[in-house]
């Protein structure tokens, strides 16, 4: 049985408010399904994979019914939210409200949500799935081991915080529409080395789209073969680089965008490097306890199996490669 199966059918939504919530983001093409899961974990609405449809990347709360009619809401919601946040959901509430009060603003920071979500997805993950049927008891749930969300903080590392072309500049000073070369080159300027999916994501606001079709990946293409032609180069991974780059730098997240790129979005020189800059600075140190602290200063709130799969292969490369040594289990750089 599917994630999609599983869903609760033909349920209607609590009120107006939910359903001009749900109405602007199938406005803005998001793929959204209504009233997902069961009993007192029900999603109010949920934003599919545009890739994997059997998956979700954000669930959608608003303060309807539900939460008001409930006598201790307040203290119902946080657990609600732990146990569902500790399912692997990610979720953004709306207050109606604020919606009411200012819908223009409210309205951009529900996409910026959704955007980085879709930002955010690692493919290969399992998809968070709410059982049909039944109560949800946490004790019975497993929980990744969690690590601290990602702030910047004083490591000593001295890694540099990530910067992300979003929003674009398509206008110039004039109000013109400025030349989409030109506004390609910016993004991979900025973010190189950039993976192409994540590129893809970035330029997409220039085709009018808010996220990620064929159509766009094929202006995107068509891009960056003819008017961008060995002035930025792929790589066999996928990623995205100007002709004149030059060494890779370790990069963490901005405290002040709240954007963390999936692991698949890192080359594999970023991986190597943050884990040689982790391992240079906690002499002896195991090679799990090496990719849990390397991906909590990459942002990384849950060190999943995809991203310690990640590490764990990079790292397999560099014992390979002499880059790094291993004895009696712990991890060390080679002089």
């Amino acid at each position: 049985i599917t994630a999609l199966e599983k869903r609760s059918e033909n349920l209607e939504m609590d009120s107006a408010f939910e359903e001009a919530v749900c109405g602007l983001l199938r406005s803005k093409g998001y793929d959204v399904e209504t009233q997902v899961g069961c009993s007192e974990f029900r999603i109010d609405m949920a934003v599919k994979d545009p890739v994997r449809k059997d998956r979700f990347v954000l669930g959608i709360e608003c303060d309807g019914r539900t939460y008001h009619s409930s006598r201790t809401a307040r203290e119902r919601d946080r657990l609600r939210k732990e146990v569902l946040e500790g399912m692997g959901w990610k979720l953004y509430r709306i207050w109606s409200t604020d919606w009411i009060k200012d819908p223009k603003t409210e309205e951009e920071k529900l996409v910026n949500a959704v955007e980085n979500a879709l930002g955010n997805t690692v493919f290969g993950e399992e998809p968070p799935v709410l059982e049909a049927g039944g109560d949800v008891e946490a004790d019975s749930l497993e929980i990744e081991e969690e690590i601290d969300p990602a702030e910047v903080s004083d490591t000593g590392y001295g890694f540099e915080v990530y910067r992300r072309a979003y929003p674009l500049h398509l206008v110039d000073e004039d109000g013109k529409a400025r030349d989409i070369g030109d506004v390609a080159l910016d993004i991979v300027s900025l973010e190189q080395p950039i993976y192409v999916e994540e590129f893809f994501r970035r330029i997409a606001p220039a085709f009018g789209r808010q996220k990620v079709t064929s159509v766009v990946r094929d202006e995107a293409r068509s891009v960056l073969r003819h008017r961008l032609d060995g002035r930025v180069l792929e790589d066999e991974a996928g990623f995205l680089r100007c002709e004149d780059f030059g060494e890779v730098n370790v990069r963490v997240p901005d405290p002040e965008d709240f954007y963390v790129r999936p692991v698949t979005a890192i080359c594999d020189a970023e991986l190597a490097l943050a884990m040689k800059t982790v391992a240079r600075h906690s002499f002896g140190m195991r090679p799990e306890d090496l990719f849990i602290e390397t991906a909590r200063e990459l942002g990384f709130k849950r060190a999943g199996e995809t991203v310690l799969s990640s590490f764990r292969r990079v790292y397999s490369q560099m014992i390979e490669n002499e880059e790094i040594s291993e004895a009696d289990g712990k991890v060390y750089i080679p002089h």
